[in-house]
């Protein structure tokens, strides 16, 4: 039988495949057959009963769940099947949160991985909280135009209708706790602010949407001032010789694009590692790899800090890995990345 949505066949056990578990657990649910080659076919385990406990360990210390971990018998030669049922939460694997698609692992990131984790905990985009908009911000024309174009349906109470606003907003399920939702936001709202990239560019007034945060992160230094933030991103960009951000401008926010240059676009195919490329190494340069998938630019303290040893054991690994053809560094030790050869 092929691999599939929920099946997946593998001759020998690695932790990389972690992360298939914890996309089979953030999807339907699935099953991984260790001992087994890619059609299926039974070739069996040397350490099949080590691996019958080291594996149920290693899926909870670094995802916290626990799924069914089976020894079989086949003609005489063992396998093992991991179980994986379908998780109600986001499940992450060290950080990373990785979803099952057909017969490959996806790793969720950006606005994929924000929608995801509303779907697990039930909830969508338009009951989401703003509390920037308020009441105050309510335009009670469009209010009186909703109220006109109801009673002409009549799939309202007529009582309804003849409540205040705050009431009225209420029962529609226009409120989360104390706050407006972004539908209220976006059905009620008055004319929104008219950005524009001139006067972005400006000096203007500033409003943090959270402001408890922003203000304790000012305390702590990581804010200078208020509504400075478009001139230093600027600056910046301007003094590390890349482009200028570009701006899109929406009722409810500003979405800034930017742009890297080349020579710091990490190569797509680094985030792969062949079955032949494993094998040159070993176990504990296994971990390192794993790691430089999750993110090449890592640092070599980072990489010290995340597998709990010395950076002088990192540097070892990463030369023994570069002497072997496995990895090579693409740029400064700053801005670079380690690129992972095939």
């Amino acid at each position: 039988m092929p691999e599939n949505q929920n099946v997946e066949w593998k001759a020998k056990w690695k932790d990389e495949y972690l992360g298939w578990i914890c996309g089979f657990a953030n999807a339907q649910g699935g099953k991984i057959y260790i001992g087994c080659d890619d059609h299926g076919k039974v070739i069996g385990l040397l350490n099949a009963h080590k691996l019958l406990e080291d594996i149920p360990n290693k899926i909870r210390d670094t995802m916290g769940i626990i799924v069914g971990v089976n020894l079989h018998v086949d003609e005489g030669k063992e396998y093992i099947e991991i179980d994986v049922p379908s998780y109600p939460i986001g499940i992450s694997c060290k950080g990373v949160y990785y979803y099952r698609s057909g017969s490959t692992r996806q790793i969720l990131s950006g606005p994929a991985l924000e929608a995801f984790l509303m779907r697990k905990r039930g909830v969508t985009w338009d009951n989401l909280p703003f509390p920037a908009f308020s009441m105050e911000n309510v335009d009670d024309t469009v209010v009186e135009h909703f109220k006109q174009w109801a009673a002409r349906k009549g799939r309202i109470d007529q009582d309804v209708l003849e409540e205040p606003k705050e009431v009225l907003l209420e029962k529609l399920h226009l409120k989360n706790g104390s706050y407006l939702t972004n539908a209220a936001m976006l059905l009620f709202s008055q004319d929104p602010e008219k950005w524009t990239l001139e006067n972005l560019m400006k000096k203007h007034a500033s409003s943090p949407y959270n402001p408890n945060i922003a203000h304790v992160f000012y305390l702590a230094g990581f804010i200078e001032s208020w509504g400075r933030g478009i001139e230093k991103m600027c600056s910046a960009c301007e003094k590390d010789g890349v482009p200028q951000p570009e701006y899109t401008i929406y009722p409810g926010d500003i979405m800034i694009k930017f742009t890297a240059p080349e020579d710091r676009i990490v190569d797509p195919t680094a985030r792969k590692v062949t079955e032949k490329v494993t094998e040159k190494v070993t176990e504990k340069e296994q971990e390192l790899l794993g790691l430089l998938l999750e993110d090449p630019g890592y640092t070599m303290p980072q990489l010290a800090d995340k597998l709990k040893i010395s950076r002088k054991t990192v540097a070892t690994r990463l030369k023994s890995l570069k002497e072997k053809g496995v990895v090579k560094r693409i740029g400064s030790d700053r801005k670079g990345y380690w690129k992972i050869l095939q």
